[in-house]
């Protein structure tokens, strides 16, 4: 039997990591200066298709997590090619904004969903097996937000690069 106190720190500490890591992204992006904020860093990406990519996610995981609830393999997964990058390119067409403090504020926004719809699952939803597989597979919505911070920790890394 699980113990219900390690599998709430075991929450909150996830919840933590993705939020610590995407406070450090946009504190990082806020700082980007204007005549930069075009340059690409990450492949074709600068800091505008960056963010757009991680507002994205945020909404992705959203409804990849309700998926998993319900038993069902999230769609996105329909997509997946190398590195998920039509998948990518799809997110970045479709949540890109004009300048850096709109992209900032949407991302802010899809975060910020994002985490409360986590805070107010059971750390069971979170961390449970329901069932759903991609061939062997076993994904949970643990997983995923572990995936997210993962990604997110290298864009961090690439960011502070492109600012030294």
């Amino acid at each position: 039997m699980t113990d219900p106190n390690s599998t709430e720190v075991n929450k909150a500490t996830l919840i933590s990591n993705l939020n610590d890591t995407r406070s450090s992204i946009l504190k990082a992006a806020k700082s980007i200066p204007k005549d930069r904020v075009d340059k690409d860093f990450v492949g074709s990406w600068g800091i505008l298709e960056l963010l757009a990519h991680l507002c994205g996610w945020d909404l992705t995981n959203i409804q990849a997590a309700r998926d998993i609830l319900s038993g069902n393999v999230p769609d996105f997964y329909a997509e997946s090619d190398k590195d998920w990058a039509s998948y990518n390119a799809k997110l970045v067409s479709q949540h890109r904004e004009a300048d850096l403090e709109s992209m900032i504020a949407s991302v802010e926004t899809s975060r910020s969903d994002l985490v409360a719809f986590l805070n107010q699952l059971d750390s069971n939803d979170i961390f449970g097996d329901h069932g759903v597989r991609r061939g062997s597979y076993k994904v949970t919505i643990a997983r995923l937000i572990e995936a997210e911070t993962k990604d997110e920790i290298e864009h961090l890394d690439r960011i502070r690069r492109f600012l030294e």
